[in-house]
């Protein structure tokens, strides 16, 4: 869910937390394709279930024509730096079916010289596993630090026993 609902809920509704938690509690099955998404990414680790060569050959593409867009053959996508300031995660559906927005990004923080990376491995931002209600997953791993706030609060209030981290602390 992109809990746009739960941004424009006058009453303040989060129906995202509501939706997941009836969900877990009366075990309906997952929408739609749900489960399908679900199982690609516990399979290949991202959502749209891209695999490994094809996502390092679209950010070698990407690179290429950031290289020639700014003019400058030397420009490299970081993967794997390690002393880097911050982690870029995104949806995988950038890398399969809209590059063009992770090559608008780069260029971006190329523009703001910021010191980032992405990863080779542990990219795919989402995760819709949390909204099927399914339990049973020893860590949830959260992408954002105001997620991570609601997590825990849902945790604790439904008394559901989760082990949260944020996904940067799941990184090697």
């Amino acid at each position: 869910m992109c809990e746009r609902c739960t941004v424009e809920c006058p009453m303040g509704v989060n129906i995202a937390a509501v939706t997941r938690t009836i969900r877990g509690y009366f075990r309906t099955d997952s929408p739609g394709f749900l489960q399908k998404v679900v199982d690609d990414t516990l399979k290949s680790g991202n959502q749209m279930d891209v695999q490994p060569d094809e996502y390092l050959e679209t950010l070698e593409w990407l690179q290429e024509e950031l290289q020639a867009e700014l003019n400058d053959p030397n420009y490299r996508i970081p993967i794997d730096v390690e002393e880097a300031d911050f982690l870029f995660g995104f949806n995988a559906r950038e890398v399969k079916y809209y590059p063009n927005e992770l090559q608008k990004i780069s260029k971006i923080f190329c523009a703001a010289g910021v010191n980032y990376t992405l990863s080779s491995q542990k990219w795919d931002a989402t995760n819709l596993a949390l909204f099927s209600g399914k339990d049973g997953a020893k860590i949830v791993a959260i992408p954002c630090h105001n997620c991570m706030d609601q997590f825990n609060d849902l945790n604790k209030h439904h008394q559901l026993g989760m082990n949260m981290e944020h996904i940067c602390s799941l990184v090697e």
